[in-house]
């Protein structure tokens, strides 16, 4: 099926950017930030060394579509750069690394199977340097750079200062990395993508020099348990010491308010305590506006992280009015070393108020997308392990509402196969199965099932009664939304595809690709197992299959 096959240039293109072609380098919005660089185990050693230490710099990789070259002129310029810049003795290794073509998926996760190729070169092969550079240029189409990667890793294999560059950065999109039909052009735009990646390691060393011998952060704390807020001692509030509100504060676009307050005088919360308070939350927004709780020490003049391990959901009473309105939950996680303002990486949820009362929403951690606000956060996955806060917005009300909230707090197992005495799965209960590869594989409410009936009712008299070839409309729909990078709509369409046909294999095959990117290994090897079980054979798929099995191994 040509339209599904995972290795085309256009589905790597919609995939890594999801623009088109000819809308390369127009982000709505770029960064000054000069990449995204997680943070690094041996980071602060390299830093030490700067200047006195032998770096070995590989041959540039040119990862195309359908295979991986080298270029020696790229590689001659960034051993130049570093040896004028005075960052350490830089050498030229001969060995070339081979990446193989380039395979549809995300920008962080290239670049995290790049950063295990070159460790597991060094190990096959050590070279005489304490550090060694390998720099990847994503060219999926030959004649547009899509990104760049640095890796800068220790004689070990170890991350000591890799980051990533793409559209949404300043300088990368400014610098125009389009060739035109010729050779001469092409190369010439890969030694510009090469300045520009050397441009931005000065930058990224600039910034974090003045902090190399500051002293550690606080090490992320465990909760004393796993009710985050209960809203029954106020909403206490300060400023760490470079003015960034701590603790619960509200935040808004233009035209747009949010006031906050507890409240013991609210609809009563199912189950709840006499005197029980909670969160009020009244808005009035044009744009977008808010509130935040962002962790504090007991004087809310310090960060604070939590260890979040483990957790599998985030849950919390909401009182809805059936408005409509749109709303997001957002977890915020990991911040830099040394950050002065407020870096955390967000993560986030939409969902729409179309319920009056209370109910008891779960959202599961891995179906939270990453935001991106330009706040030069890291761009690491939600890895848990230092959470820094949580919030609530609305995008658009109707003029003024109300809100309630209360009970924040994290679930370690599935809150619909766990639900709380006293408490209905239909009419207390929300969690977004569909969102779920399988929906999950929670038993139905009534409510559920009778919607599967209609949309059955609704659907196969269109296909003439024939369940399968339905279900390969709605999986081959699946696949444009996902390369168009709406993954939230396109596991629905999946899931629906698997309800009509559970041996649809690209509906399979999608369950796959969206669980191995939401860092579901187990998950994805199975459903990538089960795609190949359902046929038929497709070379893609096996690849897909082989090669997040090998990096399992490795």
């Amino acid at each position: 099926m040509k339209a599904m096959k995972v290795a085309t240039g256009l589905a790597l293109v919609a995939l890594l950017l999801a623009s088109p072609l000819g809308n390369a380098h127009k982000a709505e919005s770029t960064s000054p930030e000069p990449g995204f660089r997680p943070e690094a185990p041996a980071e602060a050693r390299f830093l030490a060394d700067l200047g006195g230490a032998t770096i070995a710099v590989y041959p540039t990789i040119i990862r195309r579509a359908e295979r991986s070259a080298h270029s020696f002129k790229s590689q001659e310029l960034v051993i130049a750069f570093l040896n004028e810049e005075g960052t350490g003795r830089a050498i030229a290794a001969h060995k070339r690394i081979d990446r193989g073509r380039m395979l549809p998926d995300s920008q962080w996760n290239i670049f995290q199977g790049g950063l295990a190729t070159v460790a597991g070169q060094l190990a096959e092969a050590p070279v005489d340097a304490g550090y060694s550079l390998v720099l990847e240029i994503l060219v999926p189409d030959d004649r547009v750079v899509f990104g760049i990667q640095c890796y800068v890793v220790n004689a070990a294999g170890e991350n000591a200062f890799s980051f990533l560059l793409n559209e949404h950065h300043q300088m990368f999109a400014a610098a125009g990395l389009v060739a035109g039909e010729s050779q001469a052009a092409r190369d010439a735009m890969i030694e510009n993508a090469t300045r520009v990646a050397m441009q931005a390691l000065k930058q990224q060393l600039a910034r974090v020099e003045p902090c190399a011998g500051a002293a550690p952060t606080r090490i992320p704390t465990q909760p004393a348990s796993d009710l985050i807020d209960g809203f029954e001692t106020g909403l206490p509030s300060g400023f760490d010491p470079h003015g960034i509100p701590l603790g619960f504060s509200t935040f808004n676009g233009d035209r747009s308010r949010a006031r906050i307050s507890t409240t013991p005088d609210h609809p009563p919360v199912p189950g709840e305590r006499p005197g029980n308070s909670v969160l009020k939350l009244e808005l009035e927004v044009d744009t977008w506006a808010g509130v935040l709780h962002r962790f504090a020490n007991e004087t809310v003049d310090e960060w604070l992280g939590y260890d979040w391990s483990g957790a599998l959901e985030l849950s919390f009473w909401f009182h809805g009015n059936d408005s409509g309105t749109r709303l997001v939950i957002d977890v915020l996680d990991n911040r830099r070393l040394c950050s002065v303002l407020d870096d955390a990486e967000r993560y986030s949820y939409e969902f729409a108020d179309a319920f009056s009362g209370w109910r008891l929403m779960s959202i599961p951690l891995e179906i939270m997308a990453r935001k991106e606000i330009w706040n030069g956060a890291p761009n690491d996955g939600l890895g848990l392990s230092a959470v820094h806060g949580w919030g609530i917005a609305a995008l658009q009300t109707d003029g003024s509402i109300t809100f309630f909230v209360d009970d924040v707090r994290l679930r370690r197992e599935p809150l619909m196969k766990n639900v709380p005495a006293g408490l209905s799965r239909e009419a207390d209960i929300w969690v977004p199965v569909n969102e779920l590869p399988m929906f999950g594989g929670y038993e139905k409410t009534a409510w559920q099932k009778t919607t599967d009936e209609k949309f059955l009712e609704m659907v196969l008299p269109g296909f003439q009664g024939d369940r399968a070839a339905a279900a390969e409309h709605f999986a081959r729909t699946g696949w444009n939304f996902y390369y168009q990078d709406n993954k939230t709509v396109a596991i629905k369409r999946f899931n629906q595809a698997w309800m009509l046909d559970p041996g649809n294999q690209y509906a399979l095959w999608g369950f796959a690709v969206i669980s191995r990117e939401r860092g579901k290994t187990e998950a994805a090897l199975r459903f990538y197992r089960m795609a190949l079980d359902a046929g038929p054979a497709q070379a893609g798929l096996k690849e897909e299959y082989e090669s997040l099995r090998r990096q399992v191994a490795d």
